[in-house]
């Protein structure tokens, strides 16, 4: 499993600390296929690009994209995720991404820019990203609005003394399931052309022109992670 090195409580602490949600369900689902896991803290860019030459088979929550999908195939993993905001509490109440315009928002380098379509926002590209290094960016005024998944913004905010900061639910698209993002070049990996398959259609998880075989060590991971995290269903 490749990570980056900066943390996402609850899900991974901040490398060398691999301890979190993703190596307790990841490790027992590898542990019940016969499997040791193996855990690598790059910088993210590192992380995706030795995914493209299968030397790191996994990365544990991963958004579609069509580029992405060039070398990965997305595999639900039973949890949720989606883009919760977090702001300082003088920022209004954001219920559209196209309320983000006029303000400066923070994106970790590397990440998907999920405003690019809006027009009149600054977005702020930070190396090593996480809700602690944005909170304090939001706290100094070197940016306005930071977004990621639920469980972190709401483990952050019960865990501060802090009361700067307002939570934007509603922000940017709502819940959605999350998807582990295998390599194609894995050795643990098969897989056969999709029938279903409709190449008119945009590209999507659920428009792929792969799937992946069932005898396969990536199946089988797959099936046995959506099965330890029923217990860790995002409420």
């Amino acid at each position: 499993m490749g990570y980056q090195k900066k943390a996402k409580p609850p899900l991974i602490n901040k490398a060398p600390d691999n301890t979190g949600l993703y190596l307790e369900i990841y490790a027992q689902a590898a542990q019940e296929i016969n499997c040791d896991l193996n855990v690598v803290r790059l910088p993210k860019r590192r992380v995706l690009q030795d995914m493209k030459q299968g030397w790191i088979d996994f990365y544990p929550g991963m958004k579609f994209t069509d580029g992405r999908s060039i070398y990965v195939h997305f595999i639900p993993n039973g949890l949720t995720t989606g883009r919760v905001g977090i702001s300082r509490t003088s920022m209004p109440l954001i219920s559209d991404k196209k309320n983000l315009s006029g303000y400066a928002v923070l994106i970790a380098l590397g990440g998907i820019n999920y405003v690019k379509e809006v027009h009149g926002i600054k977005v702020h590209q930070v190396l090593n990203l996480d809700i602690e290094k944005a909170a304090k960016m939001l706290i100094l005024e070197r940016g306005d609005f930071f977004a990621t998944d639920p469980f972190v913004v709401d483990s952050f905010l019960k865990n501060t003394q802090d009361t700067t900061f307002k939570k934007h639910p509603n922000c940017c698209g709502g819940i959605k399931p999350m998807h582990i993002g295998f390599s194609k070049k894995s050795k643990y990996i098969k897989e056969k052309n999709n029938p279903n398959y409709n190449q008119d259609l945009p590209l999507s998880i659920n428009n792929y022109p792969t799937f992946i075989e069932k005898d396969s060590t990536a199946y089988k991971f797959g099936e046995a992670v959506r099965r330890l995290a029923q217990g860790y269903q995002y409420k």
